[in-house]
């Protein structure tokens, strides 16, 4: 992930971009509606989006960046079938979501400032982690990119090296999904190992078995453990110290914490 900043820098330009917009209500049967909608994985929008605002001076995209991006992405400049796609990939395809008179725009809204929000939050995570591991202690490095969200379904990785041996972490960050975390998982991986049926080369399927072996750390980021900046919640020094203190005892190491 191209964004670099320190962690107080962060909130800093959180405060700037202006307090988060007011999405509309919806109903749970717009709800319902709006999760059925296959978007392409919008991850790539958000993180494309913080490399252009890293060089244009260090900020931070606005919800109405991301989702004019994301309409601009899914209709506007899509580019249609090919390679043997199917004809519900036309261009017209996500058209009807971006109606602003359809009855699902309010829930479509909503959906994709879950998306602002959660890409929000793990761009902060990853900040401060690099802040801490890398800047402060020195220990280690951080990474972040959406190929390896897409498939390892991993928001970032942590690789400690310590004297004779490396000690990998995979954080996984959600909001307020404890008692569902390990259903959500399961289902992704299913419905990616059927996607892989026709692309048995891909190193997804393998690779199983070897990140058992890593450190998984799960994080959420619920009422308790955030703060809220320019109304968006982020994580809070406490809990990030709480993430950064479970990489150092694993590791076997001392590093810097979040005064």
């Amino acid at each position: 992930m191209a964004l670099d900043m320190f962690e107080t820098r962060f909130r800093e330009e959180l405060e700037a971009i202006g307090p988060f917009p007011q999405i509309p209500d919806v109903s749970p049967d717009q709800q319902r509606a709006a999760r059925h909608i296959d978007f392409p994985a919008w991850v790539a929008i958000f993180d494309a989006l913080t490399s252009l605002d890293h060089v244009r001076g260090y900020r931070l995209p606005s919800f109405d960046q991301f989702l004019s991006a994301c309409e601009d992405s899914y209709v506007t400049k899509y580019v249609g079938p090919r390679h043997g796609e199917s004809s519900k990939k036309s261009p017209n395809r996500f058209y009807r979501y971006f109606d602003r008179q359809s009855p699902l725009w309010s829930a479509v809204q909503s959906r994709l400032a879950g998306f602002y929000l959660s890409g929000i939050a793990e761009a902060h995570l990853y900040i401060a982690l690099v802040d801490a591991i890398e800047d402060r202690s020195r220990c280690g490095i951080v990474l972040k990119d959406p190929r390896v969200d897409w498939k390892l379904k991993v928001d970032i990785a942590v690789i400690v090296p310590t004297e004779g041996s490396f000690h990998n972490f995979l954080i996984s960050e959600y909001a307020n999904q404890d008692k569902d975390r390990g259903q959500i998982e399961s289902a992704r991986l299913t419905v990616e190992l059927q996607r892989k049926a026709r692309t048995l080369g891909s190193s997804q399927i393998p690779l199983q078995p070897m990140l058992k072996s890593f450190h998984h750390i799960a994080v959420s980021l619920d009422k308790d453990k955030a703060d809220v900046v320019g109304g968006v919640s982020i994580f809070s020094y406490p809990a990030l110290n709480q993430i950064l203190e479970q990489i150092y005892v694993t590791a076997g190491i001392t590093g810097w914490l979040f005064p």
